[in-house]
């Protein structure tokens, strides 16, 4: 008795482990590289989550093109404040949205509806 208590205990941890891997793989990677030149040249920095002041990274109001897997909120100043745009994609001239030279907040987000 006690080791089918002890087969199934350790079947359901099986379970109850694998979910929130199973729930990690649907959802899409989010990564954000961003390039100081445009057309996705010269040095780049990549990011996979919250940057609240990409100046830590001496990076901030530098990007002219990007490469987001994902949704992204870019914001022109530290701790998503000023004008913000999402984006996905690859954009290889962010002059297109404005953005050229002015980034300084990234976030990943969750699609829009």
């Amino acid at each position: 008795m006690k080791r089918r208590i002890v087969i199934f205990l350790a079947a359901t941890l099986a379970v109850c482990a694998a979910i929130p891997a199973a729930e990690a793989a649907r959802r899409p990677a989010r990564t954000i590289t961003l390039y100081d030149q445009d057309g996705f040249q010269g040095y780049k920095r990549v990011f996979n989550g919250v940057v609240w002041n990409l100046e830590r990274f001496n990076f901030s109001n530098v990007a002219h093109s990007l490469k987001a897997q994902g949704y992204w909120q870019v914001c022109t100043s530290a701790n998503f404040r000023g004008t913000c745009k999402i984006v996905r994609g690859d954009l290889r001239d962010l002059n297109e949205i404005g953005m050229s030279s002015r980034i300084s907040s990234v976030r990943p987000i969750d699609p829009p509806r």
